[in-house]
């Protein structure tokens, strides 16, 4: 049984004429993002975010074979890819948040509202250091090109998870419950 390891990895040569493909045939029909179905502008190049890059339909590390084949190749915007994990994590720290402001009744909301958008705004300068830290330590010490952000995304997301769970761990209701079910 071959296990993928005789398949070539995704990179050099190869890869770039693979997003010449992809982005030869994206313009020509105006594909749009395979993630988001957002409108790409194929003139912007890599590292431009919202540049083209090639999003495998069925995933490399599942389908090894389908490494190389282009029909199992799809348009997608650099700086999607991943983005998923950033919303995960905003909307969980938000749901957490309206259920500590509803267990904790506070008289006036604009403080934890301005406290919420604050711990955004933190997000927001996480995403944007993650960014920094992966060009420097991916593309100039180890001389790889980052394809895309979704170790950055991941980051934010756990960030705002562990909000969240500091938003639920000051709800009394919640922690009341969490003794009660821990026995």
């Amino acid at each position: 049984m071959d296990d993928g390891s005789s398949i070539p990895p995704w990179g050099g040569r190869r890869a770039q004429d693979a997003l010449a493909r992809v982005r030869a045939e994206g313009r020509r029909h105006s594909t749009p993002c395979v993630i988001c179905s957002r409108r790409i502008d194929y003139r912007l190049v890599y590292p431009h975010p919202m540049s083209c890059s090639v999003q495998h339909l069925k995933a490399r590390a599942l389908f090894p074979r389908l490494t190389w084949v282009a029909s199992n190749w799809a348009p997608a915007r650099v700086l999607r890819l991943g983005g998923g994990w950033s919303w995960f994590g905003a909307i969980f720290a938000f749901t957490c948040w309206i259920i500590w402001a509803i267990g904790n009744r506070p008289g006036n909301l604009l403080v934890p509202v301005l406290a919420f958008v604050l711990v955004l705004l933190v997000g927001v300068g996480l995403f944007a250091l993650l960014r920094v830290l992966g060009r420097y330590v991916i593309e100039r010490l180890l001389h790889h090109q980052r394809r895309t952000a979704r170790l950055s995304h991941l980051g934010v997301a756990v960030y705002l998870v562990a909000v969240g769970i500091g938003y639920l761990a000051e709800t009394p209701w919640v922690v009341n419950l969490w003794n009660w079910l821990a026995g």
